[in-house]
């Protein structure tokens, strides 16, 4: 006679590719997105603040802070948006970025405390809005 066995199989699924959703990767991808930003909105302030007629000091200069303050308002929400699978309220947190930069950048002007002030409350407001 025969005994009955039952026999245990593992079965190897494929993972599936989940976006993230904690806290630290959704820093993580708002702070890649400041500093991308930063680098490329800067880039794109200084060549155009330069390329104007206007004598000045510093050329250049002036574009270059506000491209990277704008450059860092806009890509920091949007790569964490298309990192969560275009899920959230992308709108509001590009608006709420851009609207805390100016808020930030008129009330710290004078004071080089603006170039850390901002792009920390644009990833402060973008890992809010979209998390």
């Amino acid at each position: 006679m025969e005994s009955a066995r039952s026999e245990t199989r593992v079965v190897d699924l494929p993972q599936q590719v989940v976006p993230p959703t904690d806290m630290t990767n959704s820093v993580i991808i708002a702070a890649i997105g400041s500093a991308a930003g930063i680098l490329v909105g800067g880039l794109l302030g200084a060549s155009i603040d330069a390329a104007r007629d206007v004598p000045s000091e510093d050329p250049g200069l002036s574009g270059l802070i506000y491209g990277a303050l704008a450059g860092s308002a806009l890509l920091s929400p949007t790569l964490l948006y298309l990192a969560h699978d275009r899920q959230g309220p992308f709108g509001r947190a590009v608006l709420l970025s851009v609207a805390g930069t100016s808020l930030v950048a008129l009330a710290l002007w004078p004071h080089d405390a603006v170039l850390l002030a901002v792009p920390a409350l644009q990833i402060a407001v973008s890992v809010a809005l979209l998390r």
